[in-house]
């Protein structure tokens, strides 16, 4: 039942974390390090299927951080590898919603 909003989770390994019954998340996926700060990226999708972005000083939506990632890596490879994981949340963030 823990409530993860606005925890600072940087740094965290949540590999083998069991957060099923955590109020307001369906889902989680940590990623990293990546990008310019080697920080990790957490996806969270939330009760009400939208998916969450924190990352570094980031926290938004999941278009924000497309738009916030375009604006300040253009086409570098710190952008390149961020929309390897934006792609790869989404389809994950879908799969998981089509198997319940």
């Amino acid at each position: 039942g823990a409530n993860l909003s606005g925890a600072d989770l940087y740094g965290a390994n949540l590999s083998g974390a069991n957060l099923s019954g955590t109020k307001g998340i369906k889902d989680v996926l940590s990623i990293g390090p990546i990008g310019s700060r080697k920080a990790h990226l957490l996806a969270l999708k939330l009760d009400d299927d939208t998916i969450q972005i924190r990352t570094g000083c980031f926290t938004g939506s999941i278009d924000e951080f497309k738009q916030a990632v375009k604006e300040t890596h253009k086409k570098s490879d710190h952008a390149k590898a961020y929309f390897a994981a934006i792609e790869l949340i989404e389809i994950r963030m879908a799969h998981k919603e089509a198997q319940s």
